[in-house]
C-alpha cells in the first residue's frame, strides 16, 4: 500500500505518513510581463520553491502573498524488470495560478515511482507513495511474472480536508503499472488513461475520472483462479488481479496496479503465462480547484514546484552620521528611503536599533503599512547623546523581501552640555538706613610691676624677679603714674588713633581725659602719653583691652 495519497488527510493508507521534511530550492527569476493596452514591459521579480523527493512537506504562504503559480507532476507506473513486464505509464504535468492567504498552510505531496514486477517471485511490485497500489501476484512457478506497482500522485492541499473536496487546491495523477509478462507485456496506462489488456483475455485497468475509480480490469478466464483487479477509488489507485499457475507447471501474471489520483486507476486484470499476459494497470486523474484543467504526460520525474511574486527591499544607504552634538539635545532628523522594486507588496516587519549605544538614537518608523511595487517608505533617524564621547549603533530592518537590506551604521560624537547666556548685572539697590548707635566702648586699663620673692631652692634661699599685671575697667577718666610730666594722651590701635586727650599732675598722681574719635570695636589698643607739644618725647605706654 500507498505511504500517503494524493488527497493528503482525507484518505490515509495503512501505513504512517512519513515525517514532514521541507526541501526548498529557492531562486529568484525575472519574468517580463506587457501591460494590456500599454504595451510596456514590467519586470516581475518571483521566487520559486521546489519539492522533489517523494514525501510529504508543508508549505507557508510568506507575507504578503495572494498568489502563487503551481506545477505538479504525478509519479510514472513500475516498469519492465528484465523482460518481465511492460512499460509503466507516465505521470501526468499540471499547472495552475491559485488563490491563497498569507500566512496559510499548505500540504505539499510528491508521489513515488511505482515498483517493477520481478520475474521469477510471486509478490507483484508496491505502488508508489501517493495512492499507487501495488500490482498483482503470481502463483510460483516457471517463469512467474507478478504486476508492477502504480505511480503514485502529486499534489497540494489545504490541510483541513473535507469530504467535499474543498481543501485540494491542485493533483497531478500517476501512471498505472505494467502488466506481468506473457507473450507480451501490458503497459500500465498513462496518468488519466486506461491500462493496456493482456495479450490473452487479461483486461487493462480503467483510467480514473473527474468523478469515480478507474473501473478494474476483467480477469483472464481461461486461467483456472484469476483474478480481476480492484477498482480505483478516490486518491488510490486499484490493485492489480493475482495470476494462478497455468499448465505444465508455468507461473502465473499479475495484473498492474492503477496509478494515484484525484480519483486512481483500476487494477489491471490476472492472467497465466501460457494463456496471456496481465491487464495494465489504469492511470489515475488529474485536478484544479480554479481555472482550467490542462494534464499532460511526462517523462518528468515528480515534483511540485510553487512559484509567486516576491517584493524587494533597497535601502537608500548603509551609513548615517550626525558629527558632535551636546549632550540631551536631538539633532536634527536624516532619512532612510526603503524602496519596492518587486512585484508583491513590501512589509517592513521591524526597524530594531543594536550595538553599542543604541540608546542614544530615535527612529520614527514610517514603513509600517505596506510597501506597493514600485513605491517606497522612509525611516527617519536622529542622534541624542546621552554622554560625551564616540557613539555608534546598529539599524537592523526585518521584512519579507527574500533578500534582507544590509545593516546600516549609525554614528555620532556627544558633546558638553549646552550652556545658556551669561545675565546682566542688575542696578545697585538702595542703601540701606543707619543702624541704632551702640554702647559705649569699655577701657580696661593694663598696669605692670615687678615684683621680686625669696624662695627656697635645693636648700637655698634664691630671690626671683616676676613682673605682676593687673587690669581694670575704665569707663570715665583713666588714671595712672608716670615720672615724666605729659601733656597729651592718645589710643591709637594699628596706627589708627581712635581717642586723644590731655593729661596733668595733681597730687594723687596724673589724671587723663580721652576723647573718642571713631568708634571703638572690642580688642587690644595702646595708650601713648607724650610731652607738652614742642617737647615730642614720648612719657609713657600702656596696652588697653576693649571689651
Amino acid at each position: 500500500m500507498a505511504d500517503f495519497i494524493a488527497v493528503p488527510g482525507l484518505v490515509r493508507s495503512g501505513k504512517a505518513l512519513p515525517a514532514v521534511v521541507r526541501v526548498l530550492v529557492v531562486s529568484c527569476a525575472t519574468v517580463l510581463w506587457a501591460w494590456l493596452g500599454a504595451g510596456v514591459a514590467m519586470a516581475s521579480v518571483t521566487t520559486t520553491v521546489s519539492f522533489t523527493a517523494p514525501g510529504v512537506y508543508s508549505f507557508t504562504v510568506p507575507a504578503g502573498v495572494s498568489s502563487i503559480s503551481v506545477t505538479a507532476v504525478g509519479a510514472a507506473g513500475g516498469s519492465d524488470i528484465n523482460s518481465c513486464t511492460g512499460v509503466g505509464g507516465e505521470g501526468a504535468s499540471v499547472s495552475a495560478a491559485l488563490s491563497v492567504s498569507a500566512g496559510e498552510q499548505l500540504e505539499v505531496g510528491v508521489g513515488a515511482v511505482g515498483a517493477p514486477g520481478v520475474c521469477g517471485t510471486n509478490s507483484g511490485g508496491a505502488g508508489g507513495s501517493g495512492g499507487g497500489a501495488s500490482g498483482g501476484s503470481a502463483a510460483a512457478g516457471s517463469g512467474s511474472a507478478p504486476g508492477a506497482g502504480g505511480g503514485g500522485a502529486s499534489s497540494v492541499g489545504l490541510p483541513e480536508l473535507s469530504i467535499g473536496f474543498n481543501s485540494l487546491l491542485i493533483v497531478a495523477g500517476g501512471g498505472g503499472g505494467a502488466g506481468g509478462l506473457g507473450v507480451i507485456g501490458s503497459d500500465g496506462g498513462n496518468a488519466g488513461a486506461v491500462g493496456v489488456a493482456g495479450s490473452g483475455w487479461a483486461g487493462g485497468g480503467g483510467a480514473g475520472t473527474a468523478s469515480a475509480g478507474g473501473t478494474p480490469g476483467a480477469l483472464d478466464s481461461s486461467c483456472t483462479g484469476a483474478a480481476a483487479g480492484t477498482a480505483g477509488a478516490f486518491g488510490l489507485g486499484g490493485v492489480g488481479g493475482a495470476g494462478p499457475i497455468g499448465t505444465n507447471n508455468l507461473g502465473g501474471s499479475g495484473g498492474g496496479g492503477g496509478g494515484g489520483g484525484y480519483y486512481g486507476g483500476g487494477g489491471g486484470g490476472g492472467s497465466c503465462i501460457n494463456s496471456g499476459s496481465g491487464g495494465g494497470g489504469g492511470g489515475g486523474s488529474s485536478f484544479v480547484a480554479q481555472g482550467v484543467l490542462t494534464a499532460t504526460p511526462t517523462s518528468v520525474a515528480a515534483s511540485v514546484t510553487i512559484t509567486y511574486e516576491v517584493p524587494t527591499a533597497a535601502l537608500s544607504g548603509s551609513t548615517v552620521s550626525f558629527g558632535t552634538e551636546p549632550q540631551g539635545v536631538a539633532t536634527p532628523e536624516q532619512t532612510l528611503t526603503v524602496t519596492n522594486n518587486g512585484s508583491a507588496p513590501l512589509i517592513v516587519n521591524s526597524a530594531a536599533l543594536s550595538g553599542t549605544d543604541p540608546g542614544d538614537y530615535l527612529l520614527d518608523n514610517r514603513c509600517q503599512s505596506p510597501v506597493a511595487p514600485a513605491a517606497s517608505c522612509v525611516i527617519g533617524v536622529r542622534f541624542a547623546p546621552q554622554a560625551q564621547g564616540a557613539s555608534s549603533a546598529t539599524l537592523t530592518l526585518e521584512t519579507n523581501a527574500v533578500t534582507q537590506p544590509g545593516a546600516v551604521a549609525l554614528s555620532g560624537t556627544g558633546g558638553a552640555f549646552p550652556q545658556g547666556p551669561t545675565g546682566a548685572g542688575g542696578p545697585a539697590g538702595p542703601q540701606g538706613p543707619t543702624g541704632a548707635r551702640g554702647p559705649a566702648g569699655k577701657v580696661e586699663l593694663v598696669t605692670c610691676k615687678k615684683v621680686t620673692k625669696t624662695v627656697r631652692r635645693n636648700h637655698k634661699r634664691v630671690h626671683v624677679t616676676k613682673q605682676v599685671c593687673m587690669t581694670k575697667l575704665a569707663s570715665g577718666p583713666v588714671k595712672f603714674t608716670t615720672t615724666a610730666a605729659a601733656a597729651r594722651a592718645t589710643v591709637s590701635r594699628a596706627g589708627v588713633v581712635y581717642a586723644t586727650g590731655y593729661a596733668w599732675r595733681t597730687h594723687n598722681g596724673l589724671r587723663t581725659r580721652l576723647v573718642a574719635r571713631l568708634r571703638m570695636s572690642p580688642g587690644r589698643y595702646t595708650l601713648a602719653l607724650t610731652n607738652r607739644p614742642g617737647h615730642n618725647r614720648l612719657a609713657g605706654k600702656e596696652q588697653l583691652t576693649i571689651r
